[in-house]
């Protein structure tokens, strides 16, 4: 990162990476896309509030401003800076299937014990997770990070920012295998969400799923609770009513009670 011009300090509420999406105080980062070049937007971003502007070449308007070499890299690097300023528990999701319906129940049921930060729709990849974290602030209790992969190290390139200390693997699925060549890689993959976790960590995991005993003891030595219709379970499905739009009524079983 290359500081290009500075006009005194400068306070940062928000990231916007969407000139039409910008509000006051937010750090804007152009992003020169495939279709959309984020440069050409600055103007507009600056006169709905930008108060500074990361960019990958030099820019005309006079406001504080860093040119960085990579500015998708760039938007994970403040991520990481809010994240260590956060004192809350976070909560990291991924799988195949289920992550953004399971991420919406999950941030409504913390909801109720705190204010909770959310992964917004689907935006879970390098620029939507940077998004979420730089929501977090000290009157939240709670964040629900949704995390995707499109290749292998993704998920750990995620995992490193959003540093979650409950991880969720739902489920391990052939979507997407082209992209990954085989389940075996995407198995692999989604994985990663289990890599370096610490004891005091806790890693929920699928019991019907076929690779539950790998995950378990990747995700060691972090405390690993189940969830399932399996008979071995920690947290047990036993029946389920779905009751059209007056929802669905279920049995749980929790630790055998």
């Amino acid at each position: 990162l290359e500081l290009a011009s500075h006009c005194g300090d400068v306070t940062v509420t928000g990231l916007a990476i969407d000139s039409r999406l910008v509000e006051p105080g937010d750090l804007f980062v152009a992003i020169a896309g495939q279709r959309v070049d984020g440069h050409d937007y600055i103007s507009s971003a600056i006169a709905r509030g930008a108060v500074a502007v990361v960019s990958e070449r030099p820019i005309s308007q006079d406001i504080p401003h860093v040119i960085a070499s990579d500015a998708t890299a760039a938007c994970g690097h403040v991520a990481r800076l809010v994240r260590a300023e956060f004192s809350g528990k976070v909560i990291g999701i991924t799988g195949s299937a289920g992550k953004t319906t399971a991420k919406s129940f999950l941030a409504a049921i913390c909801s109720g014990a705190g204010t909770t930060v959310a992964t917004e729709g689907n935006q879970n990849n390098e620029l939507g997770v940077p998004l979420t974290l730089a929501k977090l602030n000290s009157a939240a209790a709670f964040a629900v990070v949704e995390m995707g992969a499109a290749q292998m190290g993704d998920i750990a390139y995620l995992k490193s920012m959003a540093s979650p200390q409950v991880v969720i693997l739902l489920n391990a699925r052939e979507a997407h295998v082209e992209r990954f060549g085989s389940l075996e890689a995407i198995v692999a993959a989604k994985g990663e969400i289990l890599d370096n976790l610490s004891e005091h960590d806790t890693a929920i995991l699928n019991a019907d799923e076929p690779e539950l005993a790998a995950w378990r003891a990747r995700a060691q030595p972090a405390q690993v609770l189940t969830f399932g219709r399996s008979s071995a379970a920690d947290i047990r499905l036993v029946s389920s009513q779905d009751r059209g739009f007056d929802g669905s009524v279920m049995n749980v079983e929790m630790c055998g009670t």
